[in-house]
């Protein structure tokens, strides 16, 4: 049974059509509305019940790739919004077909990279991204070596700074430079020896190079005659 107070003083036309009361699904067979109430109230219930609910929040996960100093973004599942790539540089508009977006860090460092979604309802997500100075490849640096006697010419190709340690005990010549070539050194005694150069740079390889040298031949007229 329905128990209902009407306060048709509210209504414009004064005039309440039960027949739609009874029709509405907020208003069940065999329920009792409360005794109070009014045609706003049911209005406003009326209203709500209409009204769809907002879709479910989808959550949008950014990730990313790092080679040096350049990041590639993405987002899953893809829609509007916006990026920041964490380093005060222009944020990025994005858009649901946006892909791999990539993004080049002007210094090696540490960033918090953050996608926002355009619709309020939605969640983005954050990424940290380790941006590091590209390594330049590794570079082998040959020592050759020339014999004369007791003397041996040293150069090296790809020529870079670095040291030269002859192999005889003799202090290491550090001071070599990229435009140093034909360094001599003189071996005190006929020997083989290892000589090394060492490249500054830590990411080069250096070489060594095995010396072989003798004594100087005496030309036989200043040979001292043999005694008898």
């Amino acid at each position: 049974m329905f128990v209902v107070n009407f306060k048709l003083s509210e209504f414009k036309k004064g005039i309440i059509q039960l027949s739609s009361w009874i029709a509405d699904p907020l208003l069940k067979t065999g329920e009792v509305l409360a005794t109070n109430l009014d045609l706003r109230t049911y209005a406003k219930a009326r209203e709500e019940a209409q009204t769809p609910p907002p879709p479910p929040s989808v959550n949008h996960v950014l990730s990313e790739t790092v080679t040096d100093l350049t990041a590639t973004f993405d987002v899953v599942p893809n829609c509007d919004g916006s990026l920041d790539f964490g380093d005060a540089s222009t944020v990025f508009t994005w858009t649901a077909t946006t892909t791999a977006k990539t993004h080049d860090y002007a210094t090696a460092g540490t960033y918090t990279a953050v996608f926002t979604p355009t619709d309020t309802n939605d969640t983005g997500s954050s990424v940290t991204v380790i941006a590091t100075a590209p390594v330049p490849p590794s570079v082998n640096h040959v020592l050759s070596a020339t014999v004369a006697d007791l003397r041996a010419t040293f150069n090296v190709a790809p020529n870079c700074a670095g040291s030269l340690d002859y192999g005889d005990g003799s202090a290491v010549f550090g001071a070599w430079i990229n435009t140093t070539t034909n360094k001599t050194h003189d071996y005190a005694t006929a020997g083989t020896y290892t000589a090394v150069f060492t490249p500054t740079d830590t990411n080069d390889t250096g070489s060594s190079k095995t010396v072989t040298v003798t004594d100087p031949v005496v030309p036989f007229a200043d040979q001292a005659p043999a005694s008898n």
